[in-house]
């Protein structure tokens, strides 16, 4: 929504009691917060509930119901952010009706799995307004985490002027997993080995990779690195050619030997 803020109810105790009125999904009657938010959560159910969440009716009945007045206001604020896809809109306010259950879109929990199958999706719900919102319904929720990583990658891109392929970040930044990461990364560097970037030789020289590191290294853009075939041809052995460079190994296989060396304590750590 532009310029506007944007508020979800505190506290789980709101979705406990049974309430006045009652809401009718899938030929059932629901009085109580918590059990229409898991059957609406249901693939059967998903569409059906969707359409009582943008015509409002699910905010009415929560209004008429008695819940916490936080309630229906935010149900209605969700059904207007339009960063969010509907599915997303209806996923947010059934975890907001019931923030025991996990965040749920067509009966399958949002999981790291699911937002790298789903990476268009993924990224809007991380960079929205969706983490701020679930944190205040659950301080614990994880895509907060992600969404203030994606915030400080940005922000260090700029700093460090590394240019990236948009696309490759966008889905770099919705892996949790540190070891994906490294992995991928060790990869890039067998067939991009070096860089006269100095923003990316300050985080290939770093000891310890951090994932905003590996995200931003994995999504820097390849012109801003140096393949082996192209070190070899600008020829770094050439100021000791006319010394060294009789011997058995030409200077061409050394450099090569050299870069190939790089990569054994990346295999042997595994």
């Amino acid at each position: 929504m532009a310029g506007e803020a944007v508020s979800a109810p505190e506290g789980p105790k709101h979705n406990e009691a049974e309430g006045r009125a009652t809401i009718t999904l899938g030929g059932k009657q629901y009085r109580s917060a918590a059990s229409f938010a898991l059957a609406a959560a249901e693939a059967a159910n998903w569409d059906e509930a969707k359409n009582l969440l943008l015509r409002g009716a699910i905010a009415t009945w929560a209004s008429e119901a008695g819940f916490e007045a936080k309630i229906p206001a935010a149900l209605r604020q969700f059904v207007r952010v339009e960063e969010l896809t509907e599915d997303l809109r209806l996923s947010i306010s059934l975890k907001t009706l019931n923030p025991a259950m996990p965040l749920i879109v067509r009966g399958n929990i949002v999981t790291p799995g699911w937002l790298l199958d789903h990476p268009d999706d993924g990224y809007r719900l991380i960079t929205g307004p969706a983490p701020d919102l679930l944190r205040k319904v659950d301080p614990d929720d994880w895509l907060w985490r992600l969404k203030v990583r994606a915030e400080t990658v940005r922000k260090r891109l700029a700093q460090l002027e590394i240019a990236v392929d948009e696309e490759m970040l966008r889905v770099h930044l919705l892996s949790t997993s540190m070891a994906r990461l490294a992995n991928l990364w060790e990869e890039k560097r067998k067939l991009l080995p070096d860089t006269d970037h100095a923003g990316v030789v300050s985080l290939v020289e770093r000891r310890q990779s951090a994932e905003e590191d590996l995200v931003i290294l994995l999504s820097a853009l390849p012109s801003q690195f140096r393949s082996v075939a192209e070190v070899v041809t600008a020829h770094p052995t050439a100021a000791f050619d006319q010394r060294w460079g009789r011997g058995p190994v030409s200077s061409d296989e050394f450099v090569r030997t050299v870069y190939a060396s790089l990569q054994q304590p990346a295999k042997q750590s595994r």
